[in-house]
């Protein structure tokens, strides 16, 4: 590129800059997208952040360019946050791997071969608008731990050295801008949420009065992982007051929170008495003691309820070869032979 192009380019980015951090009437970030675009030369770029609620995920933020029906594409990627397993697409939406967070990946290195066509978001959102083909140089933009959107592009053709340098120097003020919002909205006190949740000895959620699940600590995700729809279902009747279930184990403490500028916000709590509990607190200390990937948590979790492998299977949709080789890889981690060994490691921890 020369010297003129590079002037250009920098006056560019440096007026996507600016705009990103100034704040009035309109959307900063629709607002520079074509830019960013342009001075990209790519096909298109997205900005998406996956909303979790008790329902399950759902889209709380969607900003494209370049795409021929972005409406269809938002709600085809709600219905694949409603319909797919937490990790939908190589990596954790809400609390993404260390490895991933803050650096530019391109998707595709992510997947076995294979993979993605045999995947719900390649039949749902991908190939019907298109993009099958595509590469997909992106940035998982994380505060903390926490994501705060997918950025990047839908691109058919060679990602270029110039396009990821870009591409990184433009996520630096979309971070910020990203952040700042949260920081502006009914978020503002997740940070602090969470660090005081991971003292509490037992699973803990704050929800807001919408069923968005705010904050969580590691040991209620154990729980999400493994029996979403029962614990959501526990934790709306619990918030809402109604009584518990008869018959139901899970004994739920709700405290409603005030907080100076953030609406309703309730802090449930699963007693830890109860056997739930007591199994994803060991969960989550042996996830931590032999640093399991989130699958091995989810596969640990289901064998300390008594889960049979084609059970776990069944639910998974995996084959009960890959729930085998999970546990293959759990006894070496943990120095055990047999399911009872493990059971009895993890307990211990």
């Amino acid at each position: 590129m020369c010297a003129m192009d590079r002037a250009s380019t920098a006056s560019a980015v440096a007026e996507i800059e600016a705009e990103l951090i100034r704040f009035g009437a309109g959307n900063a970030i629709d607002a520079v997208l074509p830019e960013i675009r342009r001075i990209l030369d790519t096909e298109t770029v997205l900005v998406l952040t996956p909303a979790e609620s008790l329902g399950g995920l759902d889209v709380g933020r969607f900003h494209a360019v370049g795409f021929a029906d972005p409406a269809g594409l938002r709600e085809a990627f709600a219905d694949v946050f409603r319909r797919q397993p937490l990790r939908y697409a190589w990596y954790d939406p809400i609390r993404p791997e260390p490895e991933q967070r803050n650096r530019l990946v391109e998707a595709h290195e992510l997947m076995k071969p294979g993979e993605l066509e045999q995947s719900y978001i390649y039949q749902r959102a991908l190939r019907p608008f298109g993009l099958q083909a595509h590469l997909q140089p992106r940035m998982l933009l994380c505060d903390g731990a926490s994501l705060l959107g997918w950025f990047g592009s839908f691109h058919s053709r060679a990602v270029s050295t110039r396009q990821r340098r870009l591409l990184s120097r433009l996520a630096k003020p979309m971070h910020r801008r990203l952040a700042i919002e949260r920081r502006l909205g009914w978020t503002a006190a997740q940070p602090a949420l969470g660090a005081a949740l991971e003292h509490i000895g037992a699973p803990a959620f704050v929800i807001a009065s919408s069923q968005r699940i705010v904050e969580a600590n590691a040991a209620a995700r154990v729980l999400l992982d493994s029996r979403r729809a029962d614990i959501a279902s526990a934790l709306s009747g619990a918030v809402a007051g109604e009584p518990a279930g008869q018959g139901n184990e899970l004994e739920i403490e709700v405290v409603p929170l005030r907080l100076h500028g953030v609406p309703d916000l309730s802090l449930a709590i699963i007693r830890a008495g109860t056997r739930e509990a007591r199994i994803a607190a060991s969960v989550t200390a042996a996830t931590t003691r032999w640093q399991l990937t989130m699958r091995q948590r989810e596969i640990l979790m289901r064998v300390l309820r008594g889960d049979a492998s084609p059970t776990i299977a069944a639910d998974l949709g995996v084959s009960r070869r890959t729930i085998e080789l999970h546990l293959s890889a759990l006894f070496v981690r943990t120095e055990t032979s047999t399911r009872s060994e493990l059971v009895a490691a993890v307990l211990r921890t």
